[in-house]
């Protein structure tokens, strides 16, 4: 009796700790401003304002051309793909991306972006090959 006692509480405190590693994200999350880690002397600033009324503000300076720098704005929304939390941004215009000019990446301009939501919100993927994303500021 004490053994299966013993193995009941293992089993317990495995699914508890396990559970706890892992926190649900909500559209609450993700409201704040994040900002891209995209190499200095490629891109000078890239934001996005993520807004609580369902609109974002997003902010792009380039580091080589002056003129290449712009912003934009849109409205996004959340849900779950396949149990991973996402965020997709309407009319969202994508600065900067490896291997792409600038002019390859307005021919997909006004569409939409989706990303992954990581860290419970703290972070927004943006290239996982290349160890791009977003990061929460506030």
């Amino acid at each position: 009796m004490k053994r299966v006692t013993f193995l009941l509480l293992i089993t317990v405190f495995s699914f508890t700790f396990l559970s706890c590693g892992s926190k649900e994200v909500t559209r609450q999350d993700l409201i704040g401003t994040y900002v891209a880690n995209y190499a200095k002397d490629e891109v000078k600033s890239d934001s996005i304002e993520v807004k609580e009324d369902g609109t974002y503000f997003h902010k792009f300076e380039s580091a080589k051309n002056e003129g290449d720098s712009f912003t934009n704005t849109g409205t996004w929304y959340f849900k779950y793909v396949d149990q991973y939390p996402a965020i997709f941004f309407i009319n969202f215009n994508m600065g900067y991306a490896p291997n792409e000019t600038l002019e390859q990446l307005k021919k997909t301009w006004g569409g939409f972006w989706s990303a992954n939501v990581e860290d419970g919100g703290e972070s927004l993927l943006i290239s996982p090959d290349n160890g791009l994303y977003y990061e929460k500021q506030n």
